[in-house]
């Protein structure tokens, strides 16, 4: 017996709008692709990024760059992530991912990666002003990313309208990835619309320059749809 996998495109009923719709998420959201376009089983459920590919490369030619800095010490490590945009896409490079690093530790790691002082654009965790005032007093160009009601959300949905290409080299970006979940009803399993507080270190440093340099884009576009 013959096996046929019928989907939306099969479907000559349906209105144009709605198939054009369903297409359009194609490259924005591989798992909601696979499950609505595709019709099939979708993968770990409750991860909040699935819009994201390994590459073996970072590009060289990008439309613009610059670095998220997520401030930590004892517990939790202190991530920097170099992204660029290139061909409407997001691209993401670990740079350092380590705990117990002071200030000058970041300052002077920053310079042995790669960083140039007065140059490199680089937008941190603004919870800490301290660190951003002494960074900048070593020379470098950084600012705190700005907050409002609901950033975490709000930038996490900036990050998920590009399709995010990660580098094979940044292992703890993939691993937090990998398990960076919504949190999840005890009683009825449902997930909520709340991130957990874990796995999310490089994802924060990257979701900060997103929030600032396509931010303003990305509301641009709602505005105009």
């Amino acid at each position: 017996m013959d096996y046929f996998e019928s989907t939306f495109l099969h479907n000559i009923y349906l209105d144009p709008r709605i198939r054009n719709s369903i297409l359009s998420r194609r490259e924005g959201d591989p798992n909601w692709w696979r499950v609505y376009g595709e019709g099939k089983t979708g993968i770990k459920e409750g991860l909040i990024y699935t819009n994201w590919k390994q590459s073996a490369y970072y590009p060289q030619n990008v439309d613009s760059e610059w670095y998220g800095l997520d401030f930590g010490f004892t517990n939790d490590p202190t991530s920097l992530v170099k992204t660029c945009t290139q061909g409407g896409e997001i691209w993401a490079h670990e740079m350092f991912y380590e705990i117990g690093m002071t200030n000058k530790d970041i300052s002077d790691r920053m310079e042995l990666v790669g960083l140039l002082k007065g140059e490199s654009e680089i937008i941190a965790d603004s919870a800490e002003p301290k660190s951003i005032t002494e960074l900048r007093q070593r020379g470098w160009i950084i600012r705190g990313v700005s907050k409002g009601p609901d950033s975490v959300n709000k930038g996490i949905d900036v990050v998920k309208q590009y399709p995010l290409n990660v580098t094979s080299e940044s292992v703890n970006i993939i691993k937090e990835l990998r398990n960076y979940k919504w949190e999840q009803d005890k009683i009825t399993g449902k997930f909520l619309n709340i991130p957990i507080d874990a796995f999310n270190h490089a994802l924060d440093a990257l979701r900060y320059g997103c929030m600032t340099k396509l931010g303003r884009r990305s509301f641009a576009m709602e505005q105009e749809n």
